[in-house]
């Protein structure tokens, strides 16, 4: 590794993970998280295999048809409902990330904690 440039490890790297799908990686995570998957096998085999179970999570709760002898008025009130709801809501407040310096200072700390001394 060259001295000034980061590189992820392993257990980074499901961090990025949704963001990676979603499209929202900036430019430096994205070069950051593919340089990693470039080089870790294992880590492109559990990208894979994530992805896997986001489609097969998908495809389960994909819109079944509806069912022979529901009542058309049943199923415009539905509709309707699922529209009010949907045009009331906001989509949830997204999990603020941990600003950087905070896992910069656990590294530190793991590191340095065999050279201190308790009181």
């Amino acid at each position: 590794m060259t001295l000034g440039v980061r590189e992820l490890m392993c257990r980074e790297v499901t961090e990025f993970l949704a963001d990676y799908f979603a499209g929202e990686l900036g430019p430096d995570e994205r070069s950051l998280f593919e340089g990693h998957l470039a080089e870790c096998p294992d880590c492109v085999a559990y990208l894979r295999s994530y992805a896997e179970t986001m489609r097969l999570a998908k495809d389960a709760y994909e819109a079944d048809p509806v069912p022979a002898g529901v009542p058309e008025q049943l199923i415009r009130a539905i509709l309707a409902a699922r529209e009010r709801v949907a045009s009331s809501t906001t989509s949830p407040p997204r999990r603020p990330r941990r600003p950087r310096w905070t896992s910069k200072l656990a590294r530190w700390w793991a590191v340095t904690a065999p050279t201190r001394s308790s009181p």
